[in-house]
């Protein structure tokens, strides 16, 4: 996107309002009802990205069944703007999880694997002790794996602005053969696993016989018509809105190298919004698949296929990602069966002292269009 189509579309609905003043604008309101976001949405939103560092964006997708409506936020000059942002490159970070599940859904659609077959009869080389760990369990994050293997913690550690740059096939495989330990026994706990949805990745490329991101874009991003979607940030580098690290600073894109199943994808809101409506499909199979119940954590909250569901206070399942890097943070929440959705994207770090206001707005204009769908996420 070049400078002047930039500013086109950079409409200023707020010059009395800075980002760090409570008060509600009539003219931001009057703004957004132009747009179809009303005056309930409209104070959320802007109640919801007070305190960001300049040149913050949020990119927002809000889904009906019977409309789609885009809104885009800027902070710049103590104040907020209103921009055209649903087309603009983000790093979604964790919602690629939603990306890589679907396709193992593929997979056991295809009748290549079944969800409770062992990894090990699929790749190379044998885990360490001959433990055994199944589809469903690195796909739920109940595998046991650490969340990065532990002989690389440190590595990590010295180069936070991009901490799985080095992390190519070597690494994971090192450690499932000869350093492998679990926190707790396969199918037992819920423990988030960045290394298992790497194992993910790199199994189904073996039995896919290509590189994961060929796979995805074949069997995922050109079956659901997501033309943006992409893990090549070269190819986007003149569109991709630049991430903004934990102070407000400029902050480097993360190279995930063999953990991609975890992470990588940049996106548009157009994209995510896409695909949500997708799950709207009810005879998506493959879709419904990762939405089914495969690990309850307990009595409000289950794991699906790289979904977080949630029961709603009125029993209806919502089906929830969040994603967090160096210079972004995102969400998405989803109710397939009346068709309500919202994204968020955004270009400020997920340890930004803000960052947890981008899920809470999610959630709070999720309810203004599924009203029967309160989660109450609390403060």
């Amino acid at each position: 996107m070049n400078k002047t189509f930039f500013l086109l579309f950079l409409i200023p609905f707020l010059a009395i309002t800075s980002c760090d003043q409570k008060e509600n604008s009539p003219e931001a309101i009057q703004v957004f009802a132009q747009k179809g976001i009303d005056s309930t949405q409209a104070a959320i939103i802007l109640n919801r990205t007070l305190n960001f560092p300049p040149k913050t964006q949020f990119s927002i997708g809000l889904v009906t069944d019977t409309s789609t409506t885009f809104v885009g936020v800027l902070c710049a000059n103590d104040s907020i703007f209103n921009i055209e942002n649903h087309d603009s490159y983000f790093e979604i970070g964790g919602i690629s999880r939603i990306f890589t599940t679907a396709l193992l859904a593929s997979f056991v659609r295809a009748n290549k694997i079944g969800l409770d077959d062992s990894i090990s009869d699929f790749i190379s080389f044998p885990l360490k002790d001959s433990v055994e760990i199944s589809f469903r369990q690195l796909a739920t994050h109940t595998s046991g794996l650490p969340n990065v293997p532990t002989g690389t913690i440190f590595k990590s550690l010295l180069n936070m602005e991009n901490p799985y740059k080095n992390f190519d096939e070597a690494e994971p495989e090192s450690y499932l053969k000869n350093n492998l330990s679990l926190s707790s026994r396969p199918g037992e706990k819920y423990s988030e696993s960045t290394l298992g949805m790497g194992v993910l990745s790199h199994t189904l490329s073996a039995i896919g016989d290509k590189p994961f991101t060929d796979l995805i874009q074949s069997h995922i991003f050109e079956k659901y018509q997501l033309k943006n979607a992409t893990y090549d940030q070269k190819s986007i580098s003149t569109v991709l809105i630049p991430g903004r690290n934990s102070k407000g600073k400029p902050a480097h894109n993360w190279d995930m190298a063999a953990l991609k199943g975890a992470g990588g994808i940049y996106a548009t809101a157009s994209d995510l919004v896409k695909f949500a409506k997708a799950h709207c499909n009810g005879s998506d199979s493959t879709l419904a698949l990762t939405r089914n119940v495969s690990f309850v954590v307990d009595d409000k909250t289950a794991i699906g296929l790289g979904w977080k569901i949630i029961k709603s206070e009125t029993g209806n399942n919502l089906y929830s990602q969040t994603g967090s890097t160096g210079g972004y943070s995102s969400a998405i929440l989803l109710n397939p069966g009346n068709c309500t959705a919202v994204v968020v994207l955004s270009n400020v770090a997920g340890t930004h002292d803000s960052s947890s206001q981008i899920e809470k707005l999610c959630t709070d204009l999720f309810e203004t269009i599924s009203k029967a769908d309160s989660i109450g996420i609390a403060e």
